[in-house]
């Protein structure tokens, strides 16, 4: 995650406490850097089928070493967890399984198994949330995309452009094409040009 997203989540004055709302930092990262944040945080929540298979595996092993499924009763198990926990990520289940195997004493339930992670999974939902805050925040601040200019802007800026630097065989076209376009008849020196040999 980039440093400035790191900092401005790690103030230390806004630690979510119910009665003091957070507010995003004075100094904001750069949008590029809050998109990238949030990339990360969305890609951390999710939960491959190969990843939560190999460590419902390691939990069968630990706690139900004598159980013998079928492939469906197996594919079903998986989808059964994965539904209540594929939310959580490679990371967190990696972390669940663990703490799972290390402390308790028998299999755990799904619901059992995300509360050995959910402080974890709720501090990345709240990361994610002030990352969209700040992003927010930015509103216009951030670098706008390129918007072009109305024609007949440009056409005026290049009429008189042309008018000043003295090529006024050119000025004349644009102020003929500007006319056009207010739907007014051109000004005299853009006739007179225009109807020169």
């Amino acid at each position: 995650m980039p440093r400035s997203v790191e900092r401005a989540l790690a103030d230390s004055l806004s630690l979510g406490h119910p009665d003091v709302p957070w507010t995003p930092p004075a100094t904001l990262p750069a949008v590029a850097e809050l998109r990238l944040a949030l990339d990360i945080l969305d890609g951390q929540g999710q939960t491959g089928e190969h990843h939560a298979g190999f460590c419902l595996s390691k939990m069968v092993m630990a706690f139900e070493p004598n159980t013998k499924l079928t492939a469906e009763q197996t594919r079903l198990r998986l989808a059964v967890w994965l539904e209540a926990n594929g939310d959580l990520g490679d990371e967190l289940w990696s972390i669940a399984t663990l703490a799972a195997i290390q402390g308790s004493q028998w299999m755990p339930k799904p619901a059992e198994f995300r509360k050995l992670v959910q402080a974890r999974f709720d501090e990345r939902q709240r990361r994610k949330e002030r990352c969209r805050a700040m992003l927010h925040a930015l509103g216009g601040k951030g670098q706008k995309p390129f918007q072009r200019e109305p024609e007949p802007v440009r056409v005026r800026a290049s009429r008189d452009t042309f008018r000043r630097i003295g090529n006024i065989a050119k000025a004349a076209l644009y102020e003929r094409r500007l006319a056009e376009i207010e739907t007014r008849e051109p000004e005299a020196w853009a006739i007179k040009q225009g109807s020169a040999p």
